[in-house]
């Protein structure tokens, strides 16, 4: 639901064609950490993948999944960048991390300002809405935005629990 929205705003981004498979306790997703000074959205975009804010470790502890899987990893350093995790044991439950920053940002302003009617969600980033619609937590950080969803069960269903802890484990990373 969250890169339908990406798209239906006028977002583009391309594929960097990395991908990645974790598993175990010890395990972390991969990918290249952000550099300090390009973690804040304020200063013009993260350099580096979405996916390196978040190690396997992490998702399998805040979704109870065996595995996560990194299956698309989109728009590093562009100032609009995603990542999707799948999570086993089941093939159709993922987790999904969306950045806007720079003049992406500017282009979700719009976006933003529609979804404050939402119900506020205290303790995230600068400020943070539920889209109930879309089942996802969008949050405030800096001058950039950030969209947050994970899978519940089998049912399609979005776990808003777990989104709102990858929310708080992915925010202060990005600079909120």
């Amino acid at each position: 639901a969250c890169i339908a929205m990406v798209s239906a705003c006028g977002s583009s981004s391309t594929a960097t064609g990395s991908t990645s498979t974790a598993t175990g306790s010890t395990s972390t997703a991969t990918g290249s950490p952000l550099t300090p000074a390009a973690s804040a959205p304020a200063a013009g975009g993260a350099a580096g993948s979405v996916c390196s804010l978040v190690s396997a470790n992490d998702l399998q502890s805040l979704t109870g999944a065996t595995s996560a899987t990194v299956v698309s990893d989109l728009g590093a350093g562009t100032g609009d960048s995603s990542c999707m995790w799948q999570l086993q044991p089941s093939v159709t439950r993922a987790a999904i991390v969306e950045v806007w920053t720079g003049a992406s940002a500017e282009l979700e302003a719009p976006v933003w300002a529609r979804f404050q009617a939402d119900p506020a969600v205290t303790g995230v980033g600068d400020e943070a809405h539920w889209d109930t619609l879309n089942g996802a937590l969008l949050v405030k950080v800096g001058t950039g935005y950030a969209s947050f969803s994970v899978g519940a069960a089998n049912d399609g269903s979005v776990d808003q629990t777990a989104t709102t802890n990858l929310a708080k484990l992915v925010v202060p990373k990005l600079g909120g």
